[in-house]
């Protein structure tokens, strides 16, 4: 019983460690290329670009860590799934609302800081 609330768990954290893995997969080449011109401080878009790793990793821990498997030992295999599967939404909820808010400072740091002669 609490064997498999465990493995759910641990299901589940590292679901949600690759999905957050996987969104700064898909956007670190393009911010990179977006900070590069703008910023011209030595490793001021790789400060950022860490930045939004950590920020996602920590938004993604903390909506999964909040969740509670207690299901029985003779539950069916798909009430697990289920389970994680309502453990994500929290996932996909705070790392939502964290790109939100990197969207906004990125922009402002953008336009602040991009070159005037373009």
């Amino acid at each position: 019983m609490l064997l498999y609330n465990l493995l759910g768990f641990v299901v589940l954290i590292v679901v949600s460690v690759g999905i957050a893995v996987l969104i700064y997969q898909l956007l670190h080449r393009d911010l990179r290329d977006l900070l590069s011109p703008a910023l011209k401080i030595p490793g001021g878009t790789s400060f950022y670009l860490r930045a939004l790793l950590i920020v996602l990793l920590f938004s993604a821990l903390a909506g999964s860590v909040g969740k509670e498997f207690s299901l029985k030992p003779e539950s069916a295999f798909i009430e697990y799934v289920w389970a994680i599967n309502s453990g994500l939404k929290d996932v996909f909820q705070n790392s939502l609302l964290s790109l939100l808010g990197y969207l906004a400072l990125i922009t402002v740091v953008v336009a602040t800081l991009k070159p005037k002669n373009e």
